[in-house]
């Protein structure tokens, strides 16, 4: 998972794609296109995006750098 696709995924949410047609179109599953746009928008807001994998293991994506 990459700023560039995160940011693609948002671009093509605002723009009035479901996270379905967004996952067709970037062939990728939808609940990753789903982790894609929050990523995104925590990132807008430079917040931290913290998450649990399945092995239970806290992850943790950094706002970007400014």
């Amino acid at each position: 998972m990459n700023a560039f696709e995160s940011e693609m995924a948002l671009r093509r949410f605002r723009a009035g794609s479901d996270t379905a047609e967004i996952a067709a179109q970037m062939r990728l599953p939808e609940w990753k296109v789903s982790r894609l746009l929050w990523v995104a928008r925590c990132r807008e807001k430079d917040l931290p995006a913290t998450f649990m994998n399945r092995s239970r293991q806290v992850k943790q994506f950094a706002p970007k750098a400014a």
